[in-house]
């Protein structure tokens, strides 16, 4: 019997770090127009689709605030792009993710705090979510779980490199 399921290629570990030149960073971005920049409002997600290239292999994202820390995290989406273009996205909260509360909320109103590590349940820690997968929707693959990142004192640089084969359609 030939499954019709396959499962998607693994992606290698993602590198996140930080680095102190924040002022030098925003004056750049500043001076590069307002393409670069976002404005995020309290409570919104927002949600950047970058388009992949048949002969891409890497990304690099680098963010930074002006007065508070964010949750950041990435996820690889296994769909090919009807565009090439950047889509940007802005909704209140999470109306875009739904997560499974069949055991109660914990912290947060993430998982279920685990005893003994508060941490586990916590959205903010970017504690284990338990996701519903929508079957409407493209299969995702979390690259960087979604942490608080302090990056109104530091800049947060992702480097993530990828090595995916993509096959023409028929």
């Amino acid at each position: 019997m030939i499954s019709a399921f396959i499962a998607n290629p693994e992606i290698a570990p993602a590198s996140l770090w930080n680095r102190k030149d924040i002022v030098e960073f925003k004056n750049t971005i500043k001076k590069e127009g307002s393409e670069g920049i976002i404005k995020v409002g309290h409570g919104e997600t927002v949600t950047v689709r970058v388009p992949t290239h048949e002969e891409g292999t890497c990304l690099f994202w680098e963010f930074a605030t002006d007065y508070y820390d964010i949750g950041f995290g990435v996820y690889f989406e296994w769909t090919i792009a009807d565009s090439n273009q950047v889509s940007i996205h802005v909704s209140e909260s999470d109306e875009e993710d739904e997560y499974d509360e069949t055991n109660g909320e914990g912290i947060e109103g993430g998982a279920p705090a685990v005893p003994g590590n508060p941490a586990v349940g916590d959205v903010e820690s970017g504690g284990p979510q338990r996701r519903i997968r929508d079957p409407n929707k493209p299969r995702q693959d979390e690259i960087i779980p979604v942490y608080r990142r302090d990056c109104h004192e530091e800049v947060g640089f992702v480097n993530l490199c990828l090595v995916l084969f993509f096959k023409n359609r028929l």
